[in-house]
């Protein structure tokens, strides 16, 4: 599979799992298009530097990643996303915000 073959592949999943609208690869860059605050970065090279050296480089403002989905990756399911723990810890405190009641209910054994 090309690099493109893979970057419309992600796309795809991204749109279809998030349903965020807007998402898209203009067929030239490794950047996937997102609207604000998102925003991502594609490596398909199997050149393991090059992914950390894109998750350096990116933005601090916003939700940012990197999505890995090279040969050695079997199906887009499979990819794998790097980011910053400061991101990440953006994504973890709006999800947790989400779920709190769950986690509340089962700390207290309801």
């Amino acid at each position: 599979m090309k690099r493109g073959d893979k970057t419309r592949a992600v796309v795809r999943y991204l749109i279809s799992r998030t349903g965020i609208p807007l998402i898209s690869w203009d067929g030239h860059s490794n950047h996937i298009d997102a609207p604000p605050p998102f925003g991502f970065v594609m490596s398909t090279d199997a050149a393991g530097w090059r992914f950390f050296q894109y998750v350096r480089e990116l933005p601090e403002d916003g939700i940012h990643a990197v999505i890995r989905y090279d040969k050695h990756i079997d199906g887009v399911d499979n990819a794998v996303v790097g980011m910053p723990l400061s991101t990440f810890v953006t994504l973890l405190t709006s999800h947790y915000n989400n779920v709190q009641d769950r986690v509340t209910t089962y700390i207290e054994g309801d």
